[in-house]
């Protein structure tokens, strides 16, 4: 069973002397709600909730515009070998309005922007995963790409001293918050990214 599906199981007590301890409770359902959550195994899990804007006093526009900056179709390569990681911010990403094209091997991303490196205006990548790390698909993006923005995700700060680690833009740390990577993305969108594709 994949970690996702046991993020909601019912946690119960099953001593005979103690009541039945129910972890899932739901007074009503909300439409037009839903959740993200990243793992990392022995870091943490970050659970972001998202509720549709209520009758009354509600935060202000300008607020939730500045936590979810939103894109304007911008195509963001993303790569993590943890395919619920890749699931839950292709999901994030694409309701903020970017384009998404998601990998769980570093090789088949290596190979999709080397077959159009002028397609993608930033790439999202993790730094450990079999057969290619994030170093590595780094220094590869760049021959083929110098200037597209390149983000890291990792659960661990310790890189070895690895000197390519110059080679990105942002490092991003596991567990990381939704409005920490929306406000990232749209940071290091270039001037002409986003002004191109708006219009």
């Amino acid at each position: 069973m994949a970690t996702d599906d046991l993020q909601f199981d019912r946690a119960e007590s099953t001593a005979p002397d103690q009541s039945a301890l129910d972890c899932v409770v739901c007074k009503r359902p909300v439409t037009g709600a839903y959740y993200t959550a990243v793992s990392t195994v022995g870091v943490g899990t970050t659970f972001d909730l998202f509720f549709p804007l209520a009758a009354g006093e509600v935060a202000e526009p300008t607020e939730l515009a500045e936590a979810f900056p939103a894109g304007a179709g911008q195509h963001v390569l993303i790569v993590d070998d943890e395919s619920a990681i890749v699931r839950v911010t292709s999901r994030m990403l694409e309701r903020l309005g970017y384009r998404v094209s998601a990998f769980c091997e570093g090789p088949a991303a290596i190979a999709a922007i080397e077959a159009a490196p002028d397609e993608f205006h930033l790439v999202i990548s993790d730094l450990t995963m079999p057969e290619t790390t994030g170093l590595d698909l780094a220094e590869r993006v760049r021959r083929v790409r110098p200037t597209i923005p390149i983000v890291l995700t990792s659960g661990y700060a310790d890189f070895g001293g690895d000197s390519r680690i110059a080679l990105v833009d942002q490092v991003l740390s596991k567990p990381f918050k939704s409005s920490t990577l929306a406000q990232t993305v749209h940071r290091l969108m270039t001037p002409a990214d986003l002004s191109t594709m708006a219009g």
